[in-house]
């Protein structure tokens, strides 16, 4: 398989109240075409602001002091806004956590989606996009606005836009966090369509370690801002090495497609 995305050595710190907070250290990751990622971690591990730096979102307050960012072999680091407005959204996507506060409350989801679509859009595509996230009754969902809708289908219509431009890597920001287990599974059952129909590639970012087992080949781990554990995941599921990644999976619960649930094997 041919690399698609390599972050080299990447550090973040945040500059708050006179004090600088090192958010990421020396983090390094590969992606490969078509593969699914998970990067697992508490809260303030890190790996959302390593999700944001790929496509240079992140806060203010935030710098990039050492590293790489490789996309198809370019440094994105070293690319001015201009440049990273072409990749942002196209190549590059991103499912936020909370889609009520990402959507527009003001706007109809059909037209939210179609400004998602660079290529020739029409209420053509929005339907066939709809129809690809599992939305139903896709006519009627075009004229409705978020709040008319469940939180799951919000999802999915998030989904739908950060699928619009066929783009090479979709980075999913803990996009089941807000959502009960039956929606959960169904999030991630969408997103190995998705992976298998556009040959997307995704980084799962997620603080559920059992969850993103059921969709990503391998997982890395972090712990306040570094990666301290990467392997395939049912390799991590059946014998962690690092201390914290076994109290991980001691503090979860798997869940399978019957909606059981069961300890996970230590």
């Amino acid at each position: 398989m041919k690399k698609i995305l390599e972050i080299k050595n990447l550090s973040v710190e945040y500059f708050l109240e006179n004090r600088n907070i090192l958010a990421l250290q020396n983090v390094n990751i590969d992606l490969f075409e078509n593969e699914v990622i998970g990067i697992i971690g508490e809260s303030a591990s890190g790996k959302s602001t390593l999700g944001h730096a790929i496509i240079s979102l992140l806060d203010k307050s935030a710098k990039i002091t050492n590293g790489q960012i490789l996309f198809e072999n370019e440094n994105l680091l070293n690319k001015k806004e201009k440049e990273l407005q072409k990749i942002r959204g196209k190549k590059i996507s991103i499912i936020f956590q909370d889609p009520f506060s990402s959507l527009n409350p003001t706007m109809k989801i059909g037209k939210q989606i179609l400004e998602a679509i660079d290529i020739n859009p029409s209420k053509e595509k929005v339907f066939a996009l709809l129809k690809d996230v599992g939305i139903q009754d896709e006519k009627l969902r075009y004229s409705q606005y978020p709040h008319q809708i469940s939180g799951g289908m919000r999802q999915r219509v998030m989904i739908a836009i950060a699928i619009a431009c066929r783009p090479k890597i979709i980075i999913a920001d803990e996009p089941t966090t807000s959502l009960d287990t039956t929606y959960q599974l169904q999030i991630i059952d969408l997103l190995k369509d998705i992976n298998k129909k556009y040959k997307s590639s995704i980084i799962f970012i997620s603080h559920n370690i059992a969850l993103v087992s059921n969709i990503a080949k391998k997982l890395y781990i972090m712990n306040s801002g570094k990666i301290i554990e990467e392997a395939f995941a049912e390799d991590i599921l059946e014998k962690a090495k690092h201390p914290f990644t076994k109290l991980l999976l001691n503090s979860l619960i798997k869940i399978d497609k019957n909606e059981k649930t069961k300890k996970l094997k230590k």
